[in-house]
């Protein structure tokens, strides 16, 4: 999972930020869209018996929490990142490069409702 973000803080003249591109998302950011999509067809089919007189999809969120539009907290990464699997095994950094903005990881979904 990976994603285009646009940084919200323009430059002191008003100029926008570059977009940082293919930043890697934490699992953390997506799996439970994930899951309520898994589910969906499951919770419908209960909805639709008339036996059982459920309403699970009323409480389904309207919109997946990570999309285009949602607002989230990256962190960049103390040294190159290019060579990281994304496991927990060490890895030896491609370059010297230091506290740069190509090395960040969206950790989490801080405003996924732009409604409010």
């Amino acid at each position: 999972h990976i994603a285009d973000i646009q940084p919200l803080a323009n430059w002191i003249d008003g100029t926008k930020s570059a977009q940082y591109l293919d930043v890697p998302v934490a699992e953390s950011c997506y799996k439970l869209d994930e899951q309520l999509d898994k589910f969906k067809p499951d919770f419908k089919a209960i909805d639709s018996s008339p036996e059982v007189n459920s309403h699970f999809l009323e409480h389904y969120p309207k919109k997946k929490s990570m999309r285009v539009g949602a607002v989230v907290i990256a962190v960049t990464m103390d040294r190159d990142i290019d060579n990281w699997d994304g496991t927990g095994n060490t890895f030896t950094p491609n370059t010297s490069r230091m506290h740069d903005a190509n090395d960040s990881i969206i950790v989490s979904v801080y405003k996924g409702d732009d409604d409010g």
